[in-house]
């Protein structure tokens, strides 16, 4: 039981799908698949050697800090400090031992000490 309007509707269906020409759409589909399968493998890839790259430095640097950190070399060496005074060979009982000037520097490391920053603990 349907209407006259239904009929219409499926007559005019009907007729449109006669003048439609037959289309296959199989090559163009597994082309398709077939692109998105490889973006898929590339990517995964990518994003593999993105991890390696990324994580491999991090874990070093964790599995280093046992370790102190190497002294770094002075650039030129540093000529000794000269001696004030001449020092004799056998000290004399009624000389007294000469002081170190106050003027003169303490030996200190020519770069800073590099120390371990805490790190948070997880």
């Amino acid at each position: 039981m349907s209407t006259p309007f239904e009929a219409l509707i499926r007559n005019t269906l009907s007729e449109i799908s006669e003048e439609a020409s037959p289309v296959n759409l199989t090559t163009r589909a597994l082309n398709l698949a077939h692109r998105r399968r490889k973006t898929t493998v590339v990517l995964g890839a990518v994003a593999a050697v993105a991890a390696v790259l990324i994580s491999a430095p991090l874990a070093l640097a964790a599995a280093d800090r046992g370790t102190p950190p190497a002294a770094p070399s002075p650039a030129a060496p540093s000529p000794s400090p000269a001696a004030p005074f001449p020092s004799p060979a056998a000290p004399s009982p009624s000389r007294a031992a000469p002081s170190p000037s106050p003027a003169a520097p303490s030996p200190s490391p020519s770069a800073p000490m590099n120390m371990p920053s805490p790190s948070p603990r997880r």
